[in-house]
């Protein structure tokens, strides 16, 4: 462009080179307000061209557009700062509930399957505990080559028991017994549980028969030493119990059953043979007290 002829040329020239100047720092982002300002002012007090005048105007546009852009920007990465640190705040927290849900889950599984296997009146185990435990110690004991022994017992007369009482002194003295039992099982790998109505069983893992005979008449002692009243039973005036006792080395071909079956017969001839008495079967050697 070659400046009319009224225009001072070392002014023009020193315009150009500014604008050059100008244009170099925007493009590297190096632009500095104060020189667009003072651009600006120069092409407004000299006589340049109009085309460098709207140049210049255009270049104070741009770098006004550029600094609102900036603005924006930094005003972006500060929301999205925020937003970045409010969701890990949110992640904690939900990290934190989902912990205390997933701990409060196992507490209440855990109490569920307690409450399962648990008798609802006396409290000790129920009959769903006692089959996985004869399971799983029959299983055991073939594997270990180890003894098992197994006591059934009886509350003698209960249901005249309860007839003459009532069902809810019945209650309580079934509580009584389960407790009694239960004291008399010490080892904490045996299991005493409530069989069946008044009826009560005791697993002894590698227990042979003579250990399990003493058990059990530890606990037809200790029922009888209760001293509970029994006004209608014709075997003594107090509670008394009778028990089956039986002994196997488990192995593969048998099943459980079978040494419930045992300790079911010897709780018969017990019962049979007058109550208030311990009956043992040990193999084909049958003992009585």
């Amino acid at each position: 462009m070659t400046p009319d002829s009224g225009i001072d040329v070392q002014h023009f020239l020193a315009l150009n080179e500014r604008l050059c100047e100008l244009v170099h720092n925007i493009a590297s982002g190096n632009y500095d307000d104060s020189s667009v300002d003072a651009l600006y002012e120069l092409t407004r007090a000299s006589v340049y061209p109009r085309q460098i005048t709207q140049l210049a105007e255009s270049f104070g546009l741009m770098l006004v557009r550029l600094q609102a852009r900036e603005l924006h920007a930094q005003a972006l990465i500060r929301d999205l700062e925020r937003a970045r640190t409010a969701l890990q705040e949110y992640t904690h927290h939900l990290e934190q509930r989902v912990e205390e849900k997933t701990n409060d889950l196992r507490i209440a599984n855990e109490e569920l399957t307690r409450l399962s296997l648990m008798d609802g009146l006396t409290g000790i185990a129920n009959r769903r505990h006692f089959d996985r435990y004869l399971e799983s110690e029959w299983n055991r004991s073939i594997r270990k080559h180890a003894p098992l022994s197994l006591i059934l017992i009886d509350v003698d007369h209960f249901k005249r028991y309860n007839d003459a009482l009532g069902h809810l002194q019945g209650d309580e003295s079934l509580c009584l017994l389960a407790r009694t039992i239960c004291g008399c099982a010490r080892r904490s790998s045996d299991l005493v549980a409530r069989y069946g109505g008044e009826e009560f069983a005791a697993i002894l893992p590698e227990t042979d028969i003579t250990g399990a005979v003493c058990c059990a008449e530890t606990m037809r002692e200790a029922v009888e030493n209760l001293g509970v009243s029994h006004p209608d039973s014709t075997t003594g005036s107090v509670m008394t119990i009778s028990l089956g006792v039986a002994r196997a080395y488990p192995v593969r071909q048998e099943s459980a059953a079978t040494l419930i079956a045992r300790a079911d017969h010897c709780l018969y001839q017990a019962k049979s043979g007058g109550r208030n008495r311990v009956v043992a079967h040990a193999g084909m050697n049958t003992i009585s007290d």
